[in-house]
């Protein structure tokens, strides 16, 4: 988180280390600004998770949710308890890559849209037609009763929309100069 506020490596050295060329730095901004604009910038922090290590998948639904005033930690609990071994067995199942709960730290404002989002990886579109609850449900032991599952989760949160997200780019430790 700090260094995200306080990075360490001024903007113009990190794009000297990646990018080799004629174009200057100047030049870069002025060409990235001609093709897009920052919209809004958000903070999350992760929370809950399966698997930190997996590789990067393909794509990534976002579901944004609100939790119920004083419902915070009851939703944490919820996801965490039992969501997190629902996805387990999605994994398993080959309907997931990943799952992970991150919550909302910046900006912060009184009516934000969402305190949390979760996020579940997948690289086969099918996944978002057949996520594979039911399957999942049934292959696990102490099956737990959906239906209650269901009336107890929507009494801590309101979804609020749901996002997918396809991987055009991206750096990590892997492929980088």
């Amino acid at each position: 988180f700090s260094e995200l506020m306080d990075n360490p490596v001024p903007p113009k050295e990190l794009y000297a280390k990646a990018v080799s060329g004629p174009v200057n730095y100047q030049q870069f901004m002025a060409q990235l600004l001609e093709c897009r604009s920052l919209e809004k910038r958000e903070v999350y922090q992760f929370r809950a998770g399966i698997n930190p290590n997996t590789p990067i998948s393909k794509y990534v639904e976002i579901d944004y949710m609100k939790t119920f005033p004083g419902k915070r930690a009851d939703y944490m609990k919820m996801e965490t308890e039992v969501y997190n071994p629902i996805h387990q067995e999605r994994i398993k199942l080959r309907a997931l890559t990943n799952w992970g709960l991150y919550e909302k730290l910046l900006p912060y404002e009184f009516d934000n849209e969402n305190d949390f989002i979760t996020a579940n990886f997948f690289d086969d579109l099918r996944s978002i037609i057949d996520p594979k609850y039911e399957e999942a449900f049934n292959s696990m032991p102490n099956n737990i009763d959906f239906i209650r599952l269901s009336g107890q989760v929507d009494q801590t949160r309101k979804m609020v929309r749901s996002d997918l997200w396809k991987l055009v780019d991206h750096i990590d430790g892997n492929n980088t100069k």
